[in-house]
């Protein structure tokens, strides 16, 4: 009954190997399936080897299957940390890898000429019993065959139980899969040698690892199909994926991180260390629109900005997508760095609103911010007011210095208006040289004070436009008070004849709509002029 038992336990670990190894060939998509490949054909030639011992007949048979099975052998541990190694992130060098398979390639060929030198096995005989196994005499190498794999299979083991803590959800699920893996020869083979130790060797012994395998493939079986182990990262995109600008993070259905590409790495430094499994808060610069993900997800595009230690901001567009394999759901995030067009859109928006010279506000874009303004002051029961301001005899300073020397006399008119007034008060070139404010206040004097102001700091200044020469202006100031909503024009004009009668009498001075003396008389003189 136990022979029977045996006898289909192998027949099934080679079946389930097969099988395995098929699906993954197939429907796998992973770079690390490669590894994995190997390891299942060394099984297959374990499990062959063991089953065309079952079948032999003679002593020479048998010892042919044995060849062969140590050949399976020799193998399945290194082609098995070659797999761990890979599937955990781990760099090996490639120089051990090398040496790894040359010692494999040594122990086959001792394998299989021990007829000659008898340094594997020193001699051997049919066992009585029916189906037959060999029955050897261990030569000085046979230990050595059976540890080397064993201590490839140990080093796996370690290497799986140093990553299991720091993964969660599938992925560690995938670990301990593979770690049972690992340990299931392992025992097989400490069965054995407790065994031969303590019962003694004999040809009633029973070799327990071949059946091992059994169990492996119930368990690679149950990792490949059920939980996924190769098909969330395609190979065939893996290449285009890390050529990419766009930073491409892969996050599983509970926001553990998979992969993260050679831009994403470079976006978020942390991804370079974290092990898979970990969840997107353990990375310190994860954008917060980012971490409500799954509740947002219908949005598909998400912007955010990120700022350096200079204070310049950059700007990123993210596309969210989800990806679907036979059992598992995985989030696809694209990141794009969109800061040359958004920088792009709003110098051309600036360009719509902003007078280029001055960099001040446009007199189209003072008419569209002046209403909202005004609709405000009402609503706090405040006055606003106007100011036109007009440089005096600026022709003067085209005439004899040239306009680029008048350019540079406007933006430093603008430049002291703009460092003299509030923050939240309105300035614009109004036309030529003149420049139009809105201000809100509940003091006259307040106003009268700054109007007053801005006229002293421009007398003041200097403008170095010529070399050697210093250009100095003074301006006009006309001020109109209102209380009341009327049309923009309306109040525009009273500023506009407050700003004349500054003029006329005297220029560089400020004046207020409300201080004229004779109305009819400043209608008559703007009406002249």
């Amino acid at each position: 009954m136990l022979d029977f038992f045996l006898q289909f336990a192998i027949i099934l670990a080679f079946a389930m190997s097969a099988f395995v190894g098929v699906v993954t060939l197939y429907y796998g998509q992973s770079e690390k399936k490669n590894n994995f490949l190997l390891c299942i054909l060394s099984m297959l030639l374990f499990s062959l080897g063991y089953m065309l011992e079952m079948m032999g007949n003679s002593a020479g048979e048998l010892l042919a299957a044995q060849k062969v099975l140590h050949t399976g052998s020799s193998f399945v541990g290194v082609f098995m940390l070659f797999f761990v190694v890979d599937f955990c992130d781990i760099k090996m060098p490639n120089a051990a890898k090398g040496a790894l398979v040359v010692l494999s390639t040594a122990i086959t060929v001792l394998v299989w000429t021990t007829g000659t030198h008898h340094l594997v096995i020193a001699t051997y005989a049919r066992t009585s019993r029916m189906p037959a196994y060999l029955y050897p005499v261990p030569g000085i190498m046979y230990y050595v065959v059976h540890v080397y794999p064993m201590l490839c299979l140990a080093a796996s083991a370690v290497a799986i139980c140093t990553k299991i803590p720091k993964h969660k959800g599938n992925q560690r699920r995938k670990l301990n899969i593979i770690l049972l893996c690992v340990l299931t020869p392992i025992l097989a083979e400490l069965i054995c040698v407790i065994g031969m130790v303590f019962l003694g060797a004999n040809e009633r012994s029973v070799y327990y690892t071949p059946h091992s395998l059994a169990i492996m493939g119930v368990l690679l079986f149950i990792g490949v199909i059920r939980f996924d182990m190769f098909d969330i990262v395609p190979q065939a995109t893996m290449q285009a994926i890390d050529a990419i600008a766009e930073a491409y993070v892969l996050l599983d259905e509970r926001l553990r991180l998979l992969y993260a590409n050679p831009a994403a790495r470079a976006l978020f430094p942390d991804t370079e260390h974290l092990e898979k499994g970990a969840h997107i808060t353990k990375i310190r610069d994860w954008p917060r629109e980012l971490l409500g993900i799954q509740r947002s997800w219908d949005k598909r595009v998400v912007d955010f900005a990120r700022q350096d230690a200079n204070g310049v901001f950059s700007h990123y567009r993210v596309s969210l997508s989800s990806v679907t394999s036979r059992r598992s759901n995985a989030w696809v995030v694209l990141i794009q760095d969109v800061t040359a067009s958004v920088n792009l859109m709003r110098r051309l928006e600036e360009a719509a609103y902003t007078d280029t010279l001055t960099e001040i506000y446009n007199r189209r874009h003072f008419t569209e911010l002046a209403l909202p303004t005004i609709d405000k002051a009402m609503r706090d029961k405040i006055s606003y007011y106007v100011m036109i301001l007009d440089l005096d005899f600026f022709k003067r300073v085209n005439d004899e210095h040239g306009h680029l020397a008048g350019d540079a006399v406007l933006k430093m008119t603008a430049a002291k208006i703009k460092n003299t007034i509030r923050s939240y008060d309105l300035l614009a070139r109004y036309g030529g040289e003149e420049f139009i404010l809105l201000l809100t206040s509940s003091d006259d004097n307040g106003i009268r004070t700054l109007a007053e102001r801005i006229r002293r700091n421009i007398e003041e200044a200097e403008c170095d436009a010529v070399p050697g020469i210093t250009i100095r202006v003074t301006c006009s100031i006309g001020v109109a008070r209102c209380d009341v909503k009327v049309p923009l024009e309306e109040i525009t004009e009273k500023a506009d004849k407050a700003l004349y009668w500054a003029k006329e009498h005297g220029r560089n001075q400020v004046h207020f709509a409300g201080d004229m003396e004779n109305e009819a008389e400043c209608a008559i003189e703007s009406a002249q002029l």
